[in-house]
């Protein structure tokens, strides 16, 4: 906390009070004075608010009038004289005593409208509180070891990285936790090793989310915090291991365990989907690739190659999955080629609405597939991501060994050096007879080849409230 303004020499106390730089010059003095006589501390303590009123009294006689601060000032104020101080154009000493004596002003007249403790000091809200806390540590030349000084600037590292909008936004979320948790005053030494279990206790274990996600978002923070002990800002990462304290939240969620499509499902889906709906050829690319949601969303005309039969996946969120060839299937040519042939704007499936802070096509067009499944009461263990472990487990079922399964799909996997590093990835003709496995029986194959022929789409899919109970 700040000076109480008090000082001891020999066993009697006194209240000192510094002397504003612009009031120096008509009171005569740096410091203002005067015995409480009495060795008793908290006999002082009880008589020093007089003697700091009178005081102050007569530094605002003594020049122009102090401004009328608030906490949020007072921590401008200290910047503004710890950047002088760091020029060189400020002297420590003077930034001390203008500030203390700023201080004080500040301290005095919320003492007239806030509780008083037992020393007679007044009650400041927490939030108040934390930013007076800050000012000091600010103006003692201690900002970096601020920790939500240290979040923002390495949040700000981050964000030049080539992370997504969506990335950003969740360490930002997490790290924010955090700073919420231990307070916006909190210095970086200040987040021990216990105030990192408090955390997992308090914050992370009645969150009401899942466990990967709680532990993605110690991920985050412990990233932070090696960062921080690599720049010399902490003197260790408190939250190393302490995911192994995490636990799952599963009260009042129901457990769903994916499972693959059936043939008889896939084709109650479709049919369910209109002839004019985009949805359709958007569920069948995934249903015979593999691929994931925003993968399939992403496509291009470009992205095929009319003359081998062929997407390219050029973003994914893996380093595997980014690049990779994916053969088209036999059953989906007729479509890609109809979708080439009628395309306007260069997608491959038109009309998908982007949304997300990252702008993915993926997301909107997903929901809309997700309530028609609904619609039509299909099982709560199938979605749209339920395509990519059938593509899977068919060909794994058909025999494809699994390096050339996640070449395919991509997954990095499981793989050995030899693997990982010198064979080469398998020719397209290879990938394509390891896809051809895929099938959804005689039914699914029909109704495609007949949407296939001529179909025309209503655009763009018009968004749908959720529905109420």
């Amino acid at each position: 906390m700040p000076p109480s303004y008090l000082k001891k020499r020999g066993s009697t106390w006194y209240v000192q009070v510094p002397v504003p730089k612009h009031a120096q010059a008509v009171i005569g003095a740096k410091t203002l004075q005067r015995s409480l006589r009495t060795g008793c501390e908290k006999t002082a303590h009880r008589g020093r608010h007089s003697v700091i009123a009178e005081f102050h009294g007569q530094i605002a006689s003594a020049g122009k009038p102090e401004p009328r601060w608030e906490a949020a000032d007072l921590e401008a104020y200290a910047r503004r004289l710890a950047a002088g101080i760091s020029a060189g154009t400020v002297d420590r000493d003077q930034a001390e005593i203008d500030f203390d004596a700023t201080f004080e002003g500040f301290l005095t007249r919320r003492g007239k409208a806030l509780p008083k403790d037992a020393e007679g000091d007044p009650i400041l809200p927490p939030a108040e509180l934390s930013q007076v806390r800050r000012a000091h540590t600010i103006l003692g030349g201690s900002e970096a070891a601020l920790l939500d000084v240290a979040v923002s600037r390495w949040l700000e590292l981050e964000g030049a990285k080539k992370i997504t909008r969506g990335d950003l936004q969740d360490k930002t979320r997490y790290l924010s936790m955090l700073r919420d948790f231990v307070g916006s005053d909190a210095r970086l030494v200040d987040v021990t090793r216990q105030k990192a279990v408090e955390f997992v206790d308090r914050v992370l274990t009645p969150w009401e989310v899942t466990r990967k996600t709680k532990l993605r978002a110690l991920q985050v923070i412990e990233g932070f915090f090696i960062a921080a002990e690599l720049r010399g800002q902490a003197d260790t990462n408190p939250f190393t291991n302490v995911g192994r304290l995490v636990q799952d939240t599963t009260a009042g969620r129901k457990a769903l365990n994916r499972r693959s499509w059936k043939p008889e499902e896939v084709h109650q889906l479709l049919q369910a989907i209109p002839p004019t709906d985009n949805a359709w050829p958007f569920v069948a690319i995934m249903a015979f690739t593999g691929m994931r949601n925003n993968e399939a969303a992403a496509l291009r005309c470009e992205h095929v190659d009319r003359n081998r039969w062929s997407f390219t996946v050029v973003k994914s969120k893996s380093k595997a999955g980014t690049g990779r060839v994916v053969p088209v299937h036999p059953t989906l040519q007729p479509i890609v080629k109809r979708l080439l042939e009628t395309s306007t704007n260069g997608w491959l499936v038109p009309g998908l609405e982007a949304s997300g802070v990252d702008g993915k096509r993926s997301v909107t067009i997903s929901k809309h597939v997700n309530r028609i499944k609904d619609d039509v009461h299909l099982s709560e263990d199938l979605d749209l991501y339920s395509f990519r472990r059938t593509v899977i487990t068919q060909m794994k079922r058909a025999g494809v060994e699994t390096l050339l399964r996640n070449q395919i799909v991509g997954h990095k996997g499981r793989q050995t050096v030899e693997e990982a590093h010198y064979l080469d990835p398998e020719t397209l003709e290879v990938r394509r007879t390891a896809l051809d496995h895929v099938t959804y029986g005689s039914k699914v194959e029909a109704l495609l080849t007949e949407r296939a022929d001529d179909f025309m789409f209503v655009l763009p899919p018009k968004r749908r409230l959720k529905r109420h109970p």
